[in-house]
């Protein structure tokens, strides 16, 4: 489960501490892995944890904010698969989306989606000895499938599984065109329109969204509209749950294994990325790691309740973990410039 948040401002004043109560009314829906997209600025953010996103908001300042805080199904907390999902280059237009559910035949959707040379921004390694698996955000199938159908490449969604999602429709010099919303039986999403702003959520006021519909807000009228559109329920048995080297712990038998295509197959595990980085990368990574540890103390010390400085003693001890490891590698470089100047 997952939670999802848009804030439109008519008037133009910030959307920040809407989205904030917004996010806080509605946290337990997840909070691991955070993201948004400032559509004022159209910069885009990503983070592991709650005070790093929240640090962001605080220094972006924008009438109209898409939100996202997810509790991970498919892959662990990575920044990498983070919401709100980018779409890159694989469309005529850019596209944006936040997703609340499960696709519970990712793995085939994936499979095609490749085939048709589309490429997936959230894949960040491959798991299994005998039969090859894709690590990815799932929730990246709906994006693909929205943007095909969309730009008329096809005339169904072909995902299976629950769906609440809101995305937003770009040109390619980020121009916002369309915001689309929609959702099946699976998962809540609520819209509210009143004199002052337009709020979609996960939970909160608003009425419920109907199910099997697109909607769409159009920038440039300001006008909305809806037509049906099927979203299949589909049925999973289970999630997917990966340990530290993301490697499959449980798996759903919904699912049935792929191939990967063959230039995939060379993909390095995620646990050695930091050996690909340049000495100057790995320098950037460990400044971001240091600013992590540091800013996650701050929190802690301000921190009163209990369940919460608990959860910030994880994130703290994570991020400590993470600049440990690099470290290392920057050791074991020294070590191999050292010898080798003697």
């Amino acid at each position: 489960m997952c939670g999802i948040c848009f804030v439109k401002r008519k008037d133009g004043t910030n959307a920040n501490k809407q989205i904030k109560r917004l996010y806080f009314g509605q946290k337990d829906r997840g909070c691991e892995g955070y993201g948004f997209v400032n559509i004022d600025t159209m910069l885009h953010f990503r983070e592991r944890f709650e005070h790093q996103i929240l640090s962001d908001l605080s220094k972006n300042r924008g009438s109209e904010i898409l939100f996202h805080h997810r509790h991970p199904t498919s892959t662990t907390n990575t920044k990498e698969t983070a919401h709100p999902i980018y779409s890159g280059n694989n469309f005529t237009n850019k596209y944006y989306i936040v997703h609340n559910g499960v696709i519970n035949n990712s793995f085939q959707l994936y499979k095609e989606h490749t085939e048709r040379g589309l490429k997936y921004s959230t894949f960040i390694g491959i798991e299994g000895k005998e039969i090859l698996r894709p690590i990815f955000n799932d929730s990246e199938c709906l994006l693909m499938e929205l943007g095909l159908y969309l730009e008329g490449k096809k005339q169904v969604i072909d995902t299976k599984g629950s769906v609440a999602f809101i995305l937003l429709e770009t040109n390619k010099k980020g121009v916002p065109l369309n915001l689309y919303y929609g959702r099946n039986y699976g998962s809540d999403l609520k819209f509210l329109h009143s004199d002052t702003e337009i709020i979609i959520s996960s939970e909160g006021d608003g009425k419920d969204i109907d199910v099997h519909e697109l909607n769409t807000y159009c920038y440039k009228t300001g006008e909305f509209s809806k037509k049906k559109l099927n979203f299949e329920r589909g049925f999973a048995t289970s999630y997917y749950d990966y340990d530290e080297d993301y490697n499959v712990t449980r798996i759903s038998s919904y699912q049935s294994p792929i191939e990967l295509p063959e230039e995939k197959k060379d993909f390095p595990p995620q646990k050695d990325y930091l050996k690909l980085l340049t000495d100057k990368e790995l320098e950037e990574e460990k400044e971001e790691a240091e600013a992590e540890v540091e800013t996650a103390g701050m929190v802690l010390l301000h921190t009163s309740e209990r369940g919460e400085g608990d959860r910030l003693q994880q994130e703290k001890k994570e991020a400590e973990e993470s600049l440990s490891k690099i470290n290392e590698e920057i050791t074991k470089r020294q070590k191999k410039k050292n010898k080798f100047l003697c």
